[in-house]
């Protein structure tokens, strides 16, 4: 996916808490790295979430986004404020899929 998003999820040191990157990278998503992996592992765990991802994985319909990508959204919706319609410009994704994974993001995880 060339997109910037994709670009900033893949920094080298983003990992690192107390790198730049690491700090660059919470203070756009509002949280760690290491937090941000957990939440795309936990949402892997959930269909309606992960989507379709490969042939033969029981989903039908279209390829999904990447996971990165949608939670990436959804955590800097939150962060900054973001209205669906500036999310889809930055991550590409269209409105309709981000306002439902947004809202299937928030139940499992708050349970």
């Amino acid at each position: 996916v060339p997109s910037n998003a994709w670009e900033e999820l893949m920094r080298l040191h983003a990992a690192d808490p107390s790198s730049w990157d690491g700090q660059r990278f919470r203070s756009i998503y509002g949280v760690p790295k290491q937090i941000f992996d957990e939440l795309v592992e936990e949402c892997k765990e959930h269909p309606a979430l992960a989507g379709k991802q490969f042939y033969g994985d029981g989903v039908k319909g279209q390829f999904s986004k990447p996971l990165e990508l949608k939670v990436a959204a959804v955590l800097e919706m939150c962060q900054a404020g973001l209205i669906f319609k500036s999310a889809e410009r930055l991550y590409k994704i269209s409105i309709p899929a981000l306002q439902k994974f947004f809202h299937d993001f928030q139940f499992p995880l708050m349970v």
